[in-house]
């Protein structure tokens, strides 16, 4: 999962299960992973323990208020002045 495709699911509040194969998904996912919006499949998994994490991902509420949290977050930002702050670091 890129990071366009993780901006679109967290803007609407959406849990993510990432599975990475490419060192841009890693990063993203273990980014995503940190906000408590977001699980992680590393190497092989079984269509079993995905469908557990899935189960986790949609049946707890914290990743779900999580999600919501890193939208509002995202939300509020100014792009306008994104030039400017990162001009001034």
């Amino acid at each position: 999962m890129g990071v366009a495709t993780a901006t679109t699911a967290l803007l609407i509040g959406l849990p993510i299960l990432s599975v990475p194969s490419t060192l841009e998904q890693h990063v993203v996912a273990h980014a995503l992973e940190r906000t408590g919006a977001a699980k992680t499949v590393e190497g092989v998994a079984s269509l079993e323990s995905i469908a557990w994490d899935i189960g986790e991902l949609l049946g707890s509420p914290n990743y779900r208020q999580a999600a919501v949290q890193v939208a509002m977050k995202y939300i509020a930002v100014k792009f306008e002045n994104n030039a400017q702050l990162l001009a001034e670091k």
